[in-house]
């Protein structure tokens, strides 16, 4: 009889999620790791924490502006999410500084379908 194992997988990215604010390379991301329903929008914060010019571009699933897979993200942080699951879920989210485009951060969006309605009788 084989005995089975749990692992715990620990994210980095997750790490400071019960915070509600992830750092890294100096640029804040808020909020961390949300979970969203497919078609609803969030608006994100960015923001350089060691430079007057906290400009950021932001990027969705790796593309600046997002696509229609991924969902799209304005110039100032208001994500909207596809309307079908895509295949890479969660969905990357990267704020890159203007100023300094090595400095980035990243969360990842977690997009869940709506539950089904009952008909009504």
């Amino acid at each position: 009889m084989h005995k089975m194992h749990q692992y715990a997988i620990v994210i980095p990215s997750l790490l400071q999620a019960t915070s509600g604010v992830r750092r890294a390379q100096n640029v804040m991301i808020t909020p961390c790791a949300p979970t969203m329903a497919l078609g609803k929008t969030l608006q994100f914060s960015g923001r350089l924490t060691d430079s007057s010019n906290g400009d950021v571009i932001w990027s969705a699933g790796g593309v600046i502006g997002g696509s229609a897979v991924a969902g799209t993200i304005s110039p100032t942080g208001h994500y909207h999410a596809p309307m079908t699951l895509p295949a890479q879920n969660p969905v990357q989210i990267t704020a890159t500084s203007k100023a300094n485009p090595a400095k980035t951060s990243t969360i990842y969006v977690y997009l869940i379908a709506a539950a089904p309605r009952a008909a009504a009788q």
